[in-house]
């Protein structure tokens, strides 16, 4: 199955909309009125409009979320919760040199959402291999793969990682993940979402990614900050 990727170019425009929608956020604006201002004001297409949607956000929330993102090394001994899907598009994307975006938070993101879908085809089944594999090597007690039962074909993805995780089908991946964050298992996620209920979360997808394809990820967590710290200097503006 061919994929068409999926490319963003870092244009200065680009890096403008991102500094105006933050600034928007930071002052209290809702997303969906201060995106629409800023894509109308910078003339951004969808996917870029996609693209700050996924990584730009307030200040405080930026920071609850990275406080939350755990380094491999502490993978080591502990249960695992997998967001299937998402896991499996970030890594896709990343393999067929999609552009990837690090958000605020610090977690790196895939652009498919509304260009293409999950399928059971060979490159999401190598996605979730390579995944499988890499997430295997930072020896976790046991590995729980959650996936979206509505998604189509979504028992093959469960069937096959049957060899070395439980699987489980949900009607609501989302809420399942974020049930066996509870009861002690680390999410592996960069779901925003699921990450604001949680306590800790692993970006697997965006661990491969930096690996995979690290010229492909446009990191706006930098120009970001510089903007948040321009604008803790001038409370007033």
């Amino acid at each position: 199955m061919y994929l068409e990727r999926i490319v963003v170019k870092p244009r200065p425009g680009l890096f403008e909309a991102a500094r105006d929608f933050f600034f928007l956020l930071e002052r209290g604006y809702g997303r969906k009125p201060a995106l629409d201002l800023v894509s109308s004001r910078r003339l951004l297409s969808k996917t870029e409009r996609l693209l700050l949607y996924r990584s730009v956000h307030p200040s405080w929330v930026a920071a609850s979320r990275s406080s939350k993102r755990l380094e491999p090394g502490t993978i080591r001994g502990a249960r695992v919760a997998v967001d299937g899907f998402n896991v499996i598009s970030t890594v896709a994307s990343a393999i067929i040199g999609d552009t990837l975006i690090r958000g605020n938070d610090g977690f790196i993101r895939d652009l498919a959402a509304t260009r293409r879908k999950v399928k059971s085809s060979p490159i999401y089944f190598l996605s979730m291999n390579v995944a499988a594999e890499a997430l295997a090597r930072l020896e976790p007690e046991s590995q729980v793969w959650v996936f979206d039962s509505q998604i189509s074909r979504s028992a093959s993805f469960a069937a096959a990682v049957e060899a070395w995780a439980t699987p489980v089908l949900s009607r609501n991946a989302d809420a399942t993940v974020v049930e066996l964050a509870n009861k002690g298992y680390v999410a592996v996620t960069s779901d925003s979402v699921i990450l604001d209920r949680v306590d800790a979360a692993f970006d697997l997808g965006g661990f491969l990614a930096q690996k995979i394809s690290p010229d492909a990820i446009v990191d706006l967590s930098a120009p970001l900050r510089e903007m948040e710290e321009c604008l803790s200097h001038c409370p007033g503006f």
